[in-house]
């Protein structure tokens, strides 16, 4: 089908211009501009407020390497490591993550009562907690948001040494 040319009529009464005429807009931002700088006042108001009303967070973190075993053992010659193995990097988030390894946290660490965990249970730790890998798979973030910088600090560093130890 032909396209129309400038300026001609479309089946459905149309008219297609070259320019768009910016001068509409523009009225309308001198006619509305009161509401537009209420709007953004209120909005800036009301983000402050509740910002200043939230506690305020902290984050820490800890890295962990995942290397290759420096040895592999050989009991029967029948029986090789095969070369080139690699370990599942991608599972290792899931792993620092679980109910054994965050259990293990739980049980190691008491946090303070800065931290203002009033039930020091899996579920507030899951809810605190997030583990990633960003670039090379094998180096895992494990990250912790607390109240107090402290234990913030502690939690992520004993989960390292957790998960380590799995």
């Amino acid at each position: 089908m032909d396209q129309p040319s400038p300026g001609s009529t479309y089946p459905h009464g149309y008219v297609m211009e070259d320019e768009i005429d910016l001068r509409e807009y523009i009225d309308v931002i001198r006619r509305r501009w009161k509401l537009i700088v209420g709007v953004t006042v209120v909005a800036v108001i009301a983000a402050g407020v509740v910002s200043f009303l939230l506690p305020p967070t902290y984050e820490a973190s800890s890295v962990v390497l995942i290397t290759e075993p420096r040895y592999q053992m050989q009991f029967e010659p029948r029986f090789e490591t095969v070369q080139g193995w690699q370990p599942a990097y991608k599972a290792f988030p899931e792993l620092a993550t679980s109910d054994g390894v965050l259990e293990s946290v739980v049980d190691a660490y008491d946090p303070s009562p800065a931290a203002r965990i009033e039930d020091w249970r899996l579920r507030a730790l899951k809810g605190a907690v997030e583990a990633s890998w960003q670039g090379d798979p094998s180096l895992v973030k494990l990250t912790v948001s607390c109240r107090s910088p402290e234990d913030a600090a502690g939690i992520a560093n004993v989960w390292a040494d957790r998960l380590v130890d799995r």
